[in-house]
């Protein structure tokens, strides 16, 4: 935890995809769209990355009709899982 008390989690990513609290807990991304999505964004860490890359990465040539609504859901479970703010990618 920093000095403001924001949690800060850290993130493996040579080898398979790891999320870490501070106290070196490990934080659980179920299924396989989560890991992918955080995975493209720690890849463009700090920089904008396109709806279009993320729908790409998440489901290839073939998106559901909701995408942008399941594209959200993502996002949002994302950030819900691992404490933190991942800013707006779109």
């Amino acid at each position: 935890m920093t000095n403001t008390g924001i949690i800060e989690p850290r993130f493996g990513v040579l080898g398979p995809l790891t999320v870490s609290a501070d106290d070196g807990s490990r934080v659980a991304l179920r299924g396989t769209r989560l890991p992918a999505l955080l995975t493209e964004l720690l890849f463009h860490a700090n920089r904008w990355v396109p709806a279009r890359r993320l729908v790409e990465v998440l489901w290839g040539d073939n998106p559901p009709k909701s995408y942008l609504s399941n594209l959200h859901t993502y996002i949002s479970r994302l950030r819900l899982n691992t404490r933190v703010t991942l800013g707006k990618s779109f």
